[in-house]
């Protein structure tokens, strides 16, 4: 009750105010009564002509009038008409959904761009690594030919320096003879190649199936050094087969990088697992299989590097003898430079970072 008396008092109290401003303008214009003094004619109308009404006082009493009425509670927000108020939210929602969808659609863009340069990159490096997967496989088939020819070395032995399967044979065999000197040869032969892959892991200690490390150049680099002094021996005809230990090192690091790389599919040294792989693969096909028919392209390419680099071999040995050696250390080196160059391209890393590194992530650089 007391709400609602309060205002009707304001409202009256602003009619009367009201009134009695009125009443005062009218008295500006009555005349005057008979005590007064006579009054003068009042001057024509002229629109320049002031009027003595006092619109202070009407604006006060209009807005307490206006404040009378207003039952509306101090500090709170004007109100809005329910459908000005709908049409606004409806505006702001459609707003909001706009600028959603514009986000979305560009992330997606970001999203499929990131991806399909992420394809191209895998594709560029799987390309690579069986390119220089067959060049490493004809590379050993090479040093195994010259090995194996009788006509590289004084001794005229012939050593195989890429498959071990015999070797360990061999060893078997010589323990059970007791033949210690046979044994032994065997026995190094199997340390060397073993030796070799763990050079490639040492300097490979975190590989990543299907990327480039920063220290795959400096690996070619150090089985290029092994045949490199293999060929020095073999050309000095120096005593022993220490020409034989370290090319089946050079054999075992590159024989190490190439399964890290490509996660054993590539193994460029021996023919045994890529024969059986071959063999599988081909059932498989045949057994209406086809999804890796494209590895069954890849080992069959890998099988033919490594006949034709024994073929060349030959060729090789019989015109330079000890120095055919020499070819596969070059040929090991280029390969190795071929590896710093792609990855420095790759990395957006310079030659240098490209090579030793280290290089991940200090030169990140634009996706490709």
């Amino acid at each position: 009750m007391r709400s609602i008396r309060r205002p009707l008092l304001r409202l009256s109290l602003a009619s009367a105010a009201l009134l009695a401003g009125g009443a005062a303008d009218v008295a500006a214009f009555a005349p005057a009564g008979p005590q007064a003094a006579p009054r003068s004619p009042p001057a024509p109308f002229s629109p320049k002509a002031s009027v003595p009404i006092d619109f202070a006082s009407r604006e006060r009493c209009r807005l307490w009038t206006a404040s009378a009425l207003d039952t509306t509670p101090v500090g709170s927000p004007p109100v809005v008409p329910e459908e000005e108020e709908d049409d606004a939210v409806g505006k702001r929602e459609r707003l909001r959904r706009k600028v959603r969808s514009l986000l979305r659609r560009d992330g997606d863009a970001d999203a499929n761009s990131a991806s399909r340069g992420s394809n191209r990159r895998m594709l560029r490096q799987n390309a690579f690594a069986i390119v220089a997967g067959l060049c490493l496989s004809f590379n050993a088939g090479f040093v195994n030919g010259a090995c194996m020819s009788g006509l590289l070395h004084s001794s005229a032995a012939r050593v195989s320096v890429a498959g071990f399967t015999g070797a360990y044979t061999q060893a078997g065999l010589a323990l059970a003879t007791g033949d210690a000197a046979t044994f032994s040869f065997f026995a190094r032969m199997i340390a060397s190649f073993v030796g070799g892959s763990a050079i490639s892991g040492l300097l490979n200690p975190k590989p990543v199936p299907g990327r480039m490390g920063p220290t795959y150049g400096p690996t070619f680099l150090v089985g290029s050094l092994l045949l490199a002094a293999s060929s020095v021996l073999a050309f000095r005809s120096a005593p022993g087969l220490a020409v034989f230990h370290l090319a089946a090192a050079a054999n075992g690091l590159q024989n190490g990088m190439s399964s890290m790389y490509t996660a054993n599919l590539v193994r460029s040294c021996h023919m045994t697992g890529t024969s059986t792989d071959i063999g599988m693969l081909l059932g498989q096909i045949l057994g209406g299989n086809r999804e890796n028919a494209w590895k069954l392209l890849t080992l069959a390419g890998l099988a033919s590097s490594f006949t034709l680099g024994g073929a060349s071999s030959y060729l090789a040995v019989t015109k330079f003898r000890s120095l055919a050696l020499a070819f596969n250390a070059l040929f090991f080196l280029a390969i190795g430079a071929a590896s710093v160059a792609f990855t420095a391209i790759e990395e957006h890393v310079t030659l240098w970072q490209g090579g030793p590194g280290p290089w991940e992530g200090e030169a990140e650089g634009p996706p490709p």
